[in-house]
């Protein structure tokens, strides 16, 4: 298997698509897929914008000549040192750094910085974080001198294809911020050259970097006060109602890419709010 091959069928399993799913969803046959997969052809040019969207890729990363991932070498960092709280608090079912780290998972960014208050350090260094396969630092010289995705406040970001957006902003290679339509900047991908400034005058890269607007359907809020946190639990609760479908639960994402098995997501599943759509899980894989 090519690295373009690996990608792609790397792809199509974080998306829940077999071979064959992901061929009838395109209109092609599944050997043309599995030939797109051990290296034998590549993925025709009409096909790749829908491709894209199946497998919530970015078309500049499907066109990438060695196949790599664009996360990789990239760090996180959630800078909290303007604001005051608190990790654990519950917005509706979920501690609000939930909603905040299931960006950097869903992108394999595992190793972030945060710079916060001691008490969220100590809630940050459970175990269940490094079960999930994050690795946290607490002093920004740990990332210092890698490419790195910021997110400067406590938000809650939910929209179509965010994943697909931050892969084509780190594989644009250049100082980008990326910002909803008439509302603030929340997230910097930083390429490595930059951090040393990011620790001298993080304003001026804000300010610098290049735009890349997410654009409507975007939900946007700061999660530092207690009616916007009552409007976020609201939304979340509408959603998952009317979908069936988790925001933020970093224990599916984890269990789609493999960092914990199905016995282990029965057990956290007796443990939380959400339970019975984590069981789902298991018996829609059946």
């Amino acid at each position: 298997m090519t690295g373009k091959g690996n990608l792609i069928a790397e792809l199509r399993r974080e998306a829940g698509f077999t071979q064959r799913s992901l061929a009838e969803a395109l209109h092609i046959t599944d050997k043309a897929v599995s030939k797109w997969e051990r290296g034998l052809s590549l993925p025709d040019v009409s096909l790749l914008p829908k491709l894209s969207l199946l497998l919530d890729a970015d078309m500049s990363l499907l066109l990438a000549p060695d196949g790599a991932r664009p996360h990789e070498g990239w760090k996180g960092l959630i800078d909290l040192r303007s604001y005051d709280v608190d990790l654990r608090q519950k917005v509706y079912d979920k501690p609000m750094v939930y909603f905040m780290l299931t960006h950097y998972l869903l992108l394999d960014v595992r190793e972030i910085c945060v710079l916060c208050s001691e008490e969220n350090r100590r809630y940050l260094e459970q175990e269940i974080f490094s079960e999930f396969g994050f690795r946290f630092t607490f002093r920004f010289e740990s990332v210092q001198g890698a490419d790195l995705m910021i997110m400067n406040r406590p938000c809650f970001l939910f929209g179509s294809d965010l994943t697909h957006q931050f892969q084509g902003a780190m594989v644009s290679g250049s100082l980008m911020k990326l910002v909803p339509e008439n509302m603030f900047v929340p997230f910097l991908f930083c390429p490595a050259e930059f951090t040393v400034l990011y620790a001298k005058n993080p304003e001026y890269l804000y300010e610098t970097a290049t735009p890349r607007t997410l654009g409507r359907g975007m939900v946007c809020l700061e999660m530092d006060d207690v009616d916007t946190l009552m409007e976020i639990a609201s939304f979340v609760r509408l959603y998952q109602k009317g979908s069936r479908l988790l925001i933020g639960s970093l224990e599916e994402i984890a269990y789609k890419k493999g960092r914990i098995d199905a016995r282990r997501l029965l057990e956290i599943a007796d443990t939380v709010p959400y339970g019975e759509a984590l069981k789902n899980l298991l018996k829609e894989a059946t």
